[in-house]
């Protein structure tokens, strides 16, 4: 369309210098051929340019597609659950809700903890972590032990499951609620030597 317009301005500019009638006869036909070409300008200029992703972009939205398949292999056996089944002066059994990826039982749990609550940190690091691997199952739940731990002691945990292919990915959605419980006063060795109401005095 553009080299049609070309050459028509050649021919008008030839044509020019013969005679007038031919000039305006070839001059209307010019100005109409001008008006068509502005025509399709203003159409080509209203078109809605559609740009190509980046490559960041492309990589975000393959993420969070990799991540909604993820969240799709995630499950709870049974009602989300989180208990402390018993303590001792080092230790806690947690008791929590067996979780499933691709609907099979994980094999390891990570657990979080800290003296305490997990919500008020700002500096993560601070948490502590341990990954166990269930003591026994019982139904839907699993009993995990922690025992990592100090006597008389207040302590936070939350439980999370670790990925079986990839202990790297971190499956956020999956994190239980918040448990806290006290672990035992260290007792007394049965061989150690108790005295009462005794008194010594030294001179010189």
């Amino acid at each position: 369309m553009r080299g049609l317009f070309l050459m028509c301005l050649s021919l008008f500019g030839v044509l020019s210098f013969v005679t007038v009638p031919v000039f305006a006869q070839e001059d209307e036909e010019v100005a109409k051929l001008l008006q068509a070409l502005t025509e399709v300008d203003d159409v080509e200029g209203d078109e809605v340019v559609v740009e190509e992703p980046t490559a960041e972009e492309d990589h975000n939205a393959a993420s969070d597609i990799l991540d909604d398949i993820e969240d799709d292999k995630w499950a709870w056996s049974a009602a989300e659950d989180i208990r402390v089944d018993s303590t001792t002066e080092t230790s806690a059994m947690i008791m929590t809700t067996q979780i499933t990826y691709d609907g099979t039982p994980v094999e390891r749990y990570k657990i979080y903890y800290s003296d305490r609550t997990l919500a008020t940190f700002q500096d993560y690091d601070q948490i502590q972590d341990v990954v166990v691997t269930p003591e026994r199952t019982e139904g839907t739940m699993v009993y995990l032990n922690l025992d990592v731990l100090s006597s008389e002691a207040t302590y936070y945990v939350v439980v999370a499951p670790v990925h079986p292919t990839d202990p790297t990915i971190e499956p956020l959605t999956m994190i239980s609620d918040e448990v806290t419980f006290t672990t035992q006063r260290r007792a007394v060795s049965g061989n150690a030597k108790v005295f009462n109401n005794v008194s010594y005095t030294y001179t010189d």
